[in-house]
């Protein structure tokens, strides 16, 4: 028991390099090729599969000394599928100038035209550097493009990608980089990093007949970081016997058959399974955020306090739901690679976290196969949840609306069932759009309720809501 309890013992505030196994060479590369003193702005890719890495080094590149003190200035935005080019717009100031929240708020203001303008007389003349993650598109990309100048010599915009024909098309005279598939040494030995200690690892102290078991697991993996990270996530929490070993073997290999993407999923798909009763509902809760989403630590394990998550069960009258909630569920989340903390490219999150956007998939296909929440993407003008989803709105426990973040108001927010049994509604609403008092008359089960940065929302909503369930 002491020796798994020291395997759970990572916590997400400790530096490490696990996952840049195998991308020495890529770096360098990548490296040179920023440094060179180009006259126009040039676009450099980074192109592979999900899982590969991509983000990964790019994030290493970003922060990266030499590179650092190359460029005047930094930007970096996660952009998503469902593209929300506002959004990527006001990541890229938020990263790039040093802004009072006062200022933050006016820009928020701003429309889509003059967020451009702003961007673009910022970085007309200095050397920059801008990070775009992720790009799906290339109409995408026409839409960011004119808000980066040539600015200064040598600036330079790097874009990772899942598709080769976007980074052609973006900027086919650049260099565009497909990072390998780790060799066989490369991901035994990234396993290693992330299902062992440091002081078992570093002195090869693990049972010798773990290895080739070991190895054998890691090799199904294809040679696809993320894929070995996971596995080594639930090996971390085992103890370093045969028989633990072999039981996730089994499961290994019987979810890698089932799993789509050259069995990623099934990989993915174990490490759900392997999660203990307790931080299931914890992981699925993630589904209610939207793609690519910075999730604040703090208000994470908030709601999960309120949804009553949280097993208070310590004797120790000093020891707080919040820090059970960080110091064991949040943490072994990370631990696990089922969330990753958002400590690289933005230095002042340090306490928040993000998920892979594979490991997104995996959460939202578990939350709606349990029935566990549903999310709402907004294109309308009015949002109603209602007699259409009859049985949907009977069972349905938790519910998320993600509003498009250019409209200006919404004035509609209807639940229209008599029976609807909701009882957590969150609003990702990034601008602070307006939004009318809800019609909660028929949700007089509500227990927990977020409107991140709504604006002139009914104040006696508390009232309002008790009154009506009594």
């Amino acid at each position: 028991m002491i020796q798994q309890q020291q395997l759970r013992n990572h916590y997400p505030h400790v530096e490490d390099d696990h996952d840049i196994i195998g991308l020495e060479e890529h770096t360098k590369t990548l490296q040179t090729e920023l440094m060179k003193d180009d006259e126009r702005r040039y676009v450099v890719s980074i192109v592979g599969v999900g899982g590969l890495g991509k983000t990964t080094l790019a994030k290493k590149i970003y922060k990266h000394d030499i590179v650092m003190s190359r460029f005047d200035c930094h930007a970096w935005s996660s952009i998503s599928q469902q593209f929300n080019p506002g959004d990527s717009l006001l990541q890229l100031i938020k990263t790039s100038m040093n802004l009072g929240d006062n200022e933050l708020n006016r820009i928020k203001e701003l429309s889509m035209r003059d967020l451009v303008g702003k961007l673009y007389l910022y970085l007309q003349d200095k050397r920059y550097f801008v990070v775009l993650d992720d790009l799906w598109s290339f109409e995408d990309w026409n839409t960011l493009s004119p808000a980066f100048p040539n600015g200064k010599r040598g600036s330079k915009v790097l874009l990772t990608t899942r598709n080769k024909e976007v980074a052609s098309q973006v900027d086919p005279w650049s260099l565009q980089l497909e990072p390998h598939l780790l060799n066989d040494e490369d991901s035994w030995e990234l396993l290693c990093k992330k299902a062992f200690p440091k002081n078992m690892r570093d002195v090869a102290c693990y049972p010798t007949n773990l290895e080739k078991l070991g190895k054998d697991m890691v090799r199904k993996c294809g040679g696809l970081p993320l894929a070995i990270c996971v596995l080594g996530g639930i090996l971390a929490t085992k103890r370093a016997e045969i028989k633990e070993w072999e039981y996730v073997n089994r499961n290994f290999t019987s979810n890698i058959n089932k799993g789509k993407n050259g069995g990623v999923m099934g990989i993915l798909e174990l490490s759900y399974n392997d999660l203990p009763v307790h931080l299931k509902p914890c992981f699925l809760y993630l589904s209610l955020s939207p793609e690519d989403y910075v999730i604040p630590r703090k208000k994470l394990i908030q709601l999960w306090i309120a949804e009553g998550f949280i097993l208070h069960m310590q004797e120790d009258a000093l020891v707080t739901p919040e820090d059970i909630g960080k110091n064991q569920y949040y943490a072994e989340l990370i631990q696990r690679c089922m969330i990753q903390p958002d400590k690289d490219t933005n230095p002042w999150r340090k306490k928040a976290c993000r998920m892979h956007d594979l490991m997104r998939d995996l959460c939202l296909l578990k939350a709606k196969e349990m029935n566990f929440s549903d999310v709402y993407n907004d294109h309308n003008d009015g949002i109603t949840l209602n007699s259409s989803r009859t049985d949907t709105c009977r069972r349905l426990r938790r519910y998320s609306l993600h509003l498009n973040d250019q409209a200006k108001r919404y004035d509609n927010l209807y639940f229209n069932n008599s029976t609807c049994a909701l009882r957590t509604l969150l609003v990702n609403n990034p601008r602070g759009n307006p939004l009318a008092p809800l019609q909660y008359q028929n949700i007089i089960l509500l227990q927990v309720l977020d409107l991140e940065n709504a604006k002139n929302f009914s104040t006696n909503i508390t009232q309002e809501v008790m009154a009506t369930a009594r």
